[in-house]
């Protein structure tokens, strides 16, 4: 596992140079290796050398995130993004349960999409911090999720604009 968190650091060195040298589309890329630190275990993240990387790595992010910076809410708080988050998964519950219902329609999947790419932004402007690196990973791997599940599927989608018409 030690070896996997060393190619995670040896990842984020890589976007860290794309950035320095000019690419700006660095934050999927970040996603995703965020989501990867959750393949840890809590028993692994106590081992020193992995504690050790996922500190690096959030020291690294930060440094992305001063050359590149995503605009910063001073009301924002991880406190409020988790009470939003809260109510998105409660959306993404009644979206779900709307089609097994067959009443989905296609309002309800644009306000869905609307509230999770405000979300999304809103998450980008959070800073990342020890403390709060793997509750962001989670939130990220499950709007990736969501995303997909509602905003990528056909099925729903062609039931949404079926019951639209």
């Amino acid at each position: 596992m030690q070896e996997k968190a060393l190619r995670l650091l040896i990842k984020l060195d890589k976007i860290y140079e794309d950035v320095v040298n000019g690419d700006r589309n660095f934050i999927s890329k970040l996603d995703n290796l965020l989501i990867e630190i959750l393949n840890f275990t809590e028993e692994e993240i106590k081992d020193e050398i992995i504690s050790m990387v996922i500190i690096a790595f959030n020291h690294k992010v930060n440094l992305i995130y001063k050359i590149c910076p995503i605009e910063e809410s001073t009301s924002l708080t991880f406190e409020n993004l988790q009470e939003e988050f809260k109510i998105l998964e409660i959306k993404q519950f009644e979206i779900n349960n709307n089609y097994v219902l067959g009443t989905i329609n296609i309002k309800e999947i644009d306000d869905f999409r609307e509230k999770l790419f405000t979300f999304r932004n809103r998450l980008y402007a959070i800073p990342i911090s020890d403390s709060n690196i793997l509750e962001i990973a989670k939130m990220k791997s499950k709007i990736q999720h969501y995303e997909t599940e509602i905003l990528e599927d056909e099925d729903v989608l062609s039931m949404a604009y079926a019951n639209s018409n």
